[in-house]
């Protein structure tokens, strides 16, 4: 039996990883909500996806350093550099990503399919019907389309601008 490629292992990895990642941001964000919304409602999801954000996040870059890309953990100053690239990188995703998106599917495009999409959920039947529309379509929008998107992106940002090889002769800054 042919071994993986090096390519391949660190595909499978980062999704492993990435997976472990949004368990991290799922459970922080759902109980985060459980927590925030008898008090505040239906617009948690903005400061519970914010916090569950930080914590996947520092997450995130210790198993991509860690176990995903291996880069070296010294000297400090280019960990410093990785982590604050890996921040950055991130952040950017995050916000002109996936919280954009967050806001444009759910305040925009939510009123509107809901209509649609109620009718046809609840028509499922049990055990599915049981589930409240708003909370079927989060889950499909959020770590469904939105989800993969951001995944793709973070994967180039993370392999070709944060834990990029250093080529041979290329002395580490």
């Amino acid at each position: 039996m042919k071994k993986p490629s090096a390519r391949m292992r660190e595909l499978a990895a980062y999704l492993l990883f990435g997976v472990l990642t949004s368990l991290v941001s799922m459970i922080s964000l759902q109980g985060l909500e459980w927590l925030l919304k008898p008090r505040w409602g239906d617009h948690t999801y903005l400061l519970s996806k914010w916090v569950s954000f930080v914590l996947a996040l520092l997450f995130a870059f210790w198993v991509n350093k860690a176990f995903v890309f291996k880069t070296a953990w010294r000297p400090l100053r280019a960990v410093v550099r990785e982590a604050v690239s890996f921040s950055a990188m991130r952040v950017v995703s995050f916000v002109l990503v996936e919280y954009v998106l967050l806001v444009v599917t759910f305040e925009l495009i939510w009123p509107k399919a809901e209509p649609f999409f109620a009718p046809w959920w609840l028509g499922l039947g049990p055990p599915l019907s049981k589930i409240e529309p708003i909370d079927a379509y989060r889950f499909v929008t959020q770590w469904g389309v939105i989800g993969v998107l951001v995944t793709v992106l973070n994967y180039i940002f993370s392999k070709f601008f944060v834990f990029k090889k250093k080529k041979a002769g290329e002395a580490a800054q």
